[in-house]
């Protein structure tokens, strides 16, 4: 198989497995045997399961939001993906130490904060330093978020999640502002 077909493999051979065995009892050698691959091939393109987690996530996610310049509408159209796989989430959730989760929700949500950053301060110019900041700030928040809903079994209520985008990207303008002047 070529690589990104392997890639996408796994990957799909992963979000299938998640669906129906419990995540800590997930293998690579399940992954590899249901990708029809060796493990050594898994390895080849990911360090390990959290690793395939992080990195297929993230890949997901951005390419759902591919063309979205909208910060609120990004941020809900996160909403809708996250509830769309949310018996996968909270299976990871659940089976995953917390501080590893949240260390790999933040890795998850850094290039999904930096989407947003570029959403919200459109033609506004800010100096590599203060991007990052806000990229920081908009991560640390955003996975803050998401974390205390996925803890609360991530309950359907599009309106606070929307009051919630509406926040941080108000939030983000005044930063954004604040980091010009």
């Amino acid at each position: 198989m070529a690589g990104s077909i392997t890639r996408k493999a796994i990957i799909d051979s992963y979000m299938k497995l998640v669906k129906t065995v419990p995540f800590n009892k997930i293998t690579v050698g399940d992954i590899a045997e249901e990708a029809g691959i060796n493990r050594q091939t898994f390895y080849y393109h990911f360090r390990d399961i959290i690793d395939l987690l992080t990195e297929s996530t993230k890949e997901y996610v951005l390419k759902e939001l591919d063309g979205e310049d909208d910060f609120s509408n990004s941020m809900m159209k996160l909403y809708a993906i996250m509830l769309r796989h949310s018996s996968s989430i909270l299976n990871v959730y659940h089976h995953v130490e917390v501080n590893e989760f949240k260390h790999r929700m933040n890795d998850i949500i850094l290039p999904i904060a930096t989407f947003l950053v570029d959403a919200a301060s459109g033609d506004i110019p800010l100096s590599d330093e203060d991007y990052d900041i806000a990229v920081k700030y908009t991560t640390s928040m955003t996975a803050t978020f998401i974390i205390e809903w996925i803890d609360k079994g991530m309950y359907k209520d599009p309106e606070k999640f929307s009051r919630f985008a509406d926040l941080l990207e108000s939030n983000m303008k005044n930063t954004i502002e604040f980091l010009r002047s």
